[in-house]
């Protein structure tokens, strides 16, 4: 199995109406919101938030205070965790 592309920035989550989610990865926070997004993951069924990411609630997103490693391997869920 091939490695997985591992995106490192600050995490955005949003709920669709259809009960998946969508994950954007920035660059940065300004005034709580996320600028400078480099990657987006849709449609995405099931994301796995690890040990010390602190989610904060943002209008329709939530998102990550700190920078994180978000990468998804087939099969399992998208993967939300700290830099490693």
């Amino acid at each position: 199995m091939a490695n997985p592309r591992i995106d490192r920035g600050f995490a955005a989550v949003k709920q669709e109406p259809d009960g998946t989610r969508t994950v954007a990865v920035g660059r940065t926070l300004i005034h709580g919101r996320l600028a400078g997004v480099f990657a987006e993951h849709h449609s995405v069924a099931a994301v796995r938030i690890g040990p010390g990411v602190a989610l904060t609630a943002a209008g329709p997103f939530t998102h990550t205070d700190h920078e994180v490693e978000v990468f998804r391997i087939e099969g399992q869920p998208l993967t939300i965790r700290p830099v490693s």
